[in-house]
């Protein structure tokens, strides 16, 4: 059985769900660079940056949460 942990945000008592996420935003920028004597765009990268805002835990709405405890992996 693998142990699942809830995280406890700003010290109050709202558990923090580890598997879903409120919302996901992904940044994508790309970057060219250009040849200094030519201006020719010789390469180039996308770097993509990704922001997770956590879901507190639905309880009584959530399929793996019964017997008033959390039981994903059991």
């Amino acid at each position: 059985m693998q142990e699942c942990y809830f995280y406890v945000q700003n010290g109050d008592d709202n558990l923090i769900c580890p598997y879903n996420s409120k919302s996901e935003v992904q940044i994508q920028t790309w970057q060219q660079h250009a040849n200094e004597e030519t201006q020719i765009l010789t390469n180039g990268k996308t770097i993509t940056q990704t922001a997770f805002e956590p879901m507190e835990c639905q309880k009584e709405k959530c399929g793996a949460w019964y017997n008033d405890r959390y039981h994903y992996k059991d």
